[in-house]
């Protein structure tokens, strides 16, 4: 079985994820928007 690391980052109008190997190289990433809600 592999073994991965996942960052994730949540900012004010984006959501980041990023999934790493155990050698530090970059699997897979992704960034999704965040809907922007004023009340």
């Amino acid at each position: 079985m592999k073994k991965y690391i996942i960052a994730i980052d949540q900012g004010t109008t984006s959501t980041r994820a990023i999934v790493f190997d155990r050698n530090q190289n970059i699997v897979k990433n992704c960034t999704k928007g965040n809907k922007k809600q004023l009340s």
